[in-house]
């Protein structure tokens, strides 16, 4: 492993304390490190190379310094390039990174033989309208939410499967994510935390009008789709993964299926999907108790 993108979020490391540090600790190592030109005025290093629209198709790995957020943003280029990454957190959860802010050090390892890669399922999502089906570039990697775009009324949604088994919903939305997606917005809506070495898509109501409000999984090679069927000719709005947003007419379907592509990342811990959630929703609660303290 020799060239590096690094790429750090502004807002999360001000004055850019942690990205130095990693700049230390990789370039000490022999790295040659990358980072985006936009950068470069606030950001003043000796022996960085600076690109610019063109992403250094050389890069090895993806090192990212912020939040969920931040690692979301980058993984769009380790999809693309097909490179691992690895996330320092410098958000409030930061479920989906590896080291904290004070473990920089650790990032050493990433030039030891056992550093380990880590493979977790996306999503590849179509919108179907008047019957042509038009596949989206974007691959999310946590979910696929449908709900009311102007947050107005309750959204008429109907779940197939693609057996001919249906359930329609009168609810704010459906979430579809994948197991690494579990612990994100699906956990706020109250779905199941699913260990991410597995692969299924999991259907999770959000506040449902229902007596029947519970998560459904569903095998990873099913083709889930959700139609809008609003009697009101409403539209309704697709995200994935909270950033990419598209519209949903009346009669619209919105598919979603295994992708091809694998989000990898390097770990350089030993440690289940469960150490990490419960370690770092302890870490969140003693950071809430001493701000209200």
């Amino acid at each position: 492993m020799k060239h590096i993108v690094i790429m750090p979020n502004s807002c999360k490391d001000p004055g850019y304390s942690v990205t130095r540090e990693v700049v230390s600790v990789l370039g000490s190592a022999g790295a040659e490190i990358y980072m985006q030109e936009s950068l470069r005025s606030g950001f003043r290093a000796d022996g960085i190379h600076w690109y610019g629209s063109a992403f250094p198709k050389e890069t090895d790995a993806i090192v990212v310094i912020g939040g969920d957020g931040s690692v979301l943003d980058a993984s769009v280029y380790a999809l693309a390039y097909d490179i691992p990454l690895i996330g320092i957190n410098r958000g409030r959860l930061g479920y989906l990174t590896e080291l904290e802010a004070d473990e920089v050090g650790e990032l050493s390892k990433l030039f030891e033989a056992e550093t380990r890669i880590r493979r977790y399922m996306t999503l590849q999502v179509s919108l179907v309208r008047s019957g042509v089906e038009t596949v989206l570039a974007h691959y999310p990697v946590n979910d696929v939410v449908v709900s009311q775009g102007k947050g107005e009324g309750m959204s008429e949604l109907l779940l197939e499967d693609g057996l001919g088994n249906r359930m329609s919903y009168l609810a704010d939305g459906l979430i579809l994510a994948t197991p690494l997606g579990s612990t994100a917005y699906t956990l706020s809506a109250g779905g199941p935390v699913i260990d991410a070495s597995l692969d299924a898509i999991c259907v999770t109501p959000i506040c449902s009008h229902s007596l029947f409000s519970r998560s459904l999984l569903f095998p990873p090679d099913y083709t889930v789709s959700v139609r809008n069927i609003s009697a009101h000719g409403g539209s309704l709005r697709v995200s994935l993964d909270g950033a990419e947003n598209y519209e949903l007419f009346p009669e619209d379907c919105v598919r979603v299926t295994r992708s091809e592509k694998e989000l990898k990342t390097l770990t350089l811990k030993k440690h289940s999907v469960l150490d990490v959630l419960f370690r770092k929703l302890q870490l969140l609660n003693q950071t809430n108790r001493e701000v209200q303290s």
